[in-house]
């Protein structure tokens, strides 16, 4: 998930699991659908407003002071 790839197929194995030693079940847990869609959404937010604010500091760091 670090990458953003193919998070949604890990999003759907996740959501069918059950619990140990039984078979999964289409859609048992739906709220962990929403865990992963939340982690999404404020990881890419994240890492946003780290490279915004990683490139504010390089282009403050690279005009001269009056």
């Amino acid at each position: 998930m670090a990458l953003v790839e193919n998070w949604s197929g890990t999003m759907y194995d996740t959501m069918n699991t059950v619990g140990v030693e039984q078979q999964p079940l289409r859609d048992a847990n739906q709220f962990l659908g929403l865990l992963y869609v939340l982690f999404m959404i404020i990881g890419s937010l994240s890492i946003i407003n780290l490279i915004i604010g990683v490139s504010i500091n390089k282009v403050r760091k690279g005009r001269p002071t009056s």
